[in-house]
């Protein structure tokens, strides 16, 4: 078993660490061992698949997780494109906004846009965290008017569009999800119909004493009363043998007593 490995694998790890602390000494290295730990959590998987709405919720999220990288990625580029148009066309404009002393309480207000860097940091803490948006913003507009258009299509694009969209992806991943946890257990049912129906063919072939390839009354009895795997799913039918008799003649559609 993988999981079982892994268990070996991070138990002899830590095993090890604490043997070289002791003869050794410190070895602040071995604490990425330790962190190992961490991994004998994936057992833990195994268990939310007894609840489903936490199994689909885990396999929804982990189905979502290649989109929100792709999506990290994309947000990124996008709101490094807006700084670096912001670096040109911000920065100045707010050179000016603090050599009027307005920033006085804020150390970082005077930079915001200084660099491409900057300007990114400004814009996910404005646009994406949503903190202290006019700020920086307001004294900006407020000293060259014409900049709210830049303010404003940054807000639009990333806040209203580009977010939005990322959450309809995700979405959309969670639902192709659903349905394929849906189809996976038709398809458990699927295999369970098919392994049953062989199982009672066997069933048959064992009942059928005379290898006639039909089953009579008698020789359902005598499984009834020879066979412990007939018995036993008559059993759990909760059919005795004098519903036998009635069980027969409504399979004997002919009447031909086989």
């Amino acid at each position: 078993d993988g999981l079982n490995i892994l268990d070996f694998v991070v138990v002899l790890s830590d095993l090890v660490s604490e043997a070289l602390v002791a003869f050794v000494g410190d070895v602040p290295s071995l604490a990425v061992l330790r962190i190992c730990r961490i991994f004998r959590l994936v057992r833990f998987v195994h268990i939310l698949a007894l609840f489903r709405e936490l199994h689909l919720m885990l396999t929804g999220f982990l189905s979502a997780m290649r989109a929100m990288v792709w999506a990290s990625i994309m947000l990124i580029l996008l709101i490094t494109l807006w700084s670096i148009i912001a670096v040109e066309v911000l920065h100045p404009v707010n050179l000016r906004v603090a050599e009027t002393g307005i920033y006085a309480d804020c150390s970082r207000c005077e930079r915001a846009f200084s660099s491409v860097f900057d300007a990114n940091l400004t814009f996910l803490q404005q646009v994406i965290a949503g903190d202290s948006w006019g700020k920086v913003s307001l004294p900006i507009i407020e000293e060259a008017p014409a900049t709210a258009i830049l303010f404003f299509a940054v807000l639009i694009t990333v806040n209203l569009g580009l977010l939005n969209l990322i959450l309809t992806v995700i979405v959309d991943c969670a639902h192709k999800s659903r349905e394929a946890d849906d189809l996976r257990k038709i398809e458990e049912k699927s295999n369970e119909f098919i392994a049953a129906k062989r199982q009672l063919q066997a069933l048959f072939s064992e009942l059928d004493l005379d290898k006639s390839g039909t089953l009579t009354c008698d020789e359902l009895m005598e499984g009834l009363r020879n066979n412990p795997r007939f018995c036993k799913t008559m059993a759990a039918m909760d059919v005795s043998p004098d519903d036998m008799h009635v069980i027969f003649s409504l399979l004997d559609g002919d009447g031909s007593g086989s």
